[in-house]
């Protein structure tokens, strides 16, 4: 068992290395070969939406640009999500491709969602000691949602995994 999880935590690390040299399109120490990766078609299509909701529901945009610019660094979940995708459990490669499209939407409403609830209790409390209290559960609940998402999109293929390689156990004696 223990060697089993230590080769996936292995192989999931180098995905997602690989995945996030993808998304930021650059090399550590070797510069950039993609300016921008995969991370400027991301946030381009979320700025065009979270303004166009902007204009709609009528919100200042300073304060709209300071939400977007406080949440703009959760949008890397997308990788360690991808990597989770890619590395475990024995999903087959449609289950991968249909559960890991369900999770990318699930992220992309959360990360339009996150810059307008921020917009919403800047707006109330300001940008004092209750906001900040206030976003500390989302910001948590942004590092969590790719892992969380993971385990409640392949519940039952991890299940299967971790029967196959976790060791049978004796029954407890009756006495």
């Amino acid at each position: 068992m223990v060697r089993a999880v230590l080769l996936f935590i292995l192989k999931l690390a180098i995905v997602s290395a690989a995945l996030f040299i993808l998304w930021r399109g650059e090399l550590p120490g070797a510069g950039a070969f993609w300016p921008g990766g995969v991370e400027q078609f991301w946030l381009a299509w979320q700025m065009a939406l979270l303004r166009w909701l902007h204009r709609l529901l009528g919100m200042n945009a300073q304060t709209f640009n300071d939400a977007w610019l406080f949440a703009r660094g959760y949008v890397l979940s997308v990788v360690p999500y991808l990597g989770l995708m890619i590395v475990g459990g024995p999903l087959s490669l449609r289950e991968r491709l249909v559960r890991g499209l369900y999770g990318l939407g699930i992220i992309a409403l959360w990360q339009v969602a996150t810059p307008l609830v921020l917009y919403i209790l800047r707006s109330h409390y300001g940008g004092g000691r209750t906001f900040f209290i206030g976003v500390f559960p989302i910001f948590m609940f942004s590092y969590a949602l790719p892992f969380v998402l993971w385990v409640v999109l392949s519940r039952g293929r991890i299940e299967q995994w971790l029967a196959q390689h976790h060791p049978p156990t004796a029954p407890a004696h009756q006495t």
